[in-house]
């Protein structure tokens, strides 16, 4: 997994919108952008998600190894890390 931090929402570019064909390239909002390229389990090719701040901040921290312990008193925080994990932002070792 990798991360990317924007000044520009480069979104329109990833999604595949642009073709040879197209008159003008897609323009590019100057706008913060936190983008996650994942590359899930099962998958032929990279999916690319477009987070929040804080969840950018989240997984960026998860990058490193961490201990579930430290969320224990995060509400819901199984639910979340599921779900990180199944997208492929995070590595889940049991």
């Amino acid at each position: 997994m990798n991360l990317l931090r924007c000044a520009y929402d480069i979104t329109p570019m990833l999604e595949g919108t642009f073709t040879s064909e197209s008159a003008s390239p897609p323009t590019a909002a100057r706008r913060e952008t936190y983008l996650a390229f994942a590359m899930p389990e099962g998958t032929e090719s990279p999916v690319v998600h477009a987070l929040s701040r804080e969840l950018f901040t989240l997984v960026e921290l998860l990058d490193d190894f961490a201990d579930p312990e430290i969320f224990k008193d995060f509400p819901e925080g199984h639910s979340v890390f599921e779900s990180l994990a199944k997208d492929g932002l995070i590595e889940v070792s049991r």
